[in-house]
């Protein structure tokens, strides 16, 4: 089952959206949680500041991997940056790609607007630890 929520654009949407996705994945471990939290944040930031509209957030868990996608109305594309170490700002979609096991971009028809999608495989420790000790 996927769980979407619509965001304003507004600043105070982005700790809305990261709270979202917190609540969304609440049963799973604090490690994925946060990290999951984080790239909400991120694209959240991203929707809010670069796209300048309101924005969506939806969560999918099937068969231990979650899938993120957040969609807006903006034009453009977005792009992966690779700021000066002085830029205070730009480093979002570096993060996702390092954090995510995949991630993506979907640009609507006509440039109307994207989604930017991640999945990351959700094991607990004791899958980890019984898959490698395999």
């Amino acid at each position: 089952m996927t769980e979407r929520r619509r965001f304003a654009r507004e600043r105070e949407s982005v700790p809305k959206a990261r709270h979202f996705a917190q609540r969304v994945l609440s049963g799973l471990p604090e490690e994925i949680v946060s990290t999951v939290a984080l790239m909400v944040s991120e694209l959240a930031t991203n929707a809010v500041q670069h796209a300048a509209t309101d924005f969506e957030v939806a969560i999918e868990q099937v068969d231990g991997e979650i899938r993120v996608e957040v969609s807006d109305n903006g034009g453009g594309q977005a792009t992966r940056r690779s700021p000066a170490p002085s830029e205070s700002s730009g480093r979002g979609l570096q993060l996702v790609e390092v954090m995510a096991d995949q991630w993506g971009v979907r640009v609507a028809p006509r440039n109307t607007g994207k989604t930017v999608w991640f999945q990351l495989v959700a094991t607990t420790e004791s899958e980890s630890f019984q898959s490698s000790a395999s």
